[in-house]
């Protein structure tokens, strides 16, 4: 997949909109395995915007 480049205002405006989405993809203890990328992939196809919720509550380790 290409990595998109956004300007600060588009991420913001991005931000705002995803701020009021529940999160469709929760991250267990096993963290980003292949079936969780294949689940984010799948979702993505299905929306434009998705949240995905990582759970912890250090943010500098999220």
């Amino acid at each position: 997949m290409a990595e998109i480049q956004l300007t600060p205002k588009q991420r913001q405006q991005l931000k705002g909109a995803a701020h009021r989405l529940d999160p469709v993809v929760l991250l267990g203890a096993g963290g980003l395995t292949d079936a969780v990328v294949k689940e984010i992939d799948r979702a993505l196809s299905a929306h434009e915007l998705i949240k995905v919720r990582v759970p912890g509550d250090d943010r500098a380790e999220r």
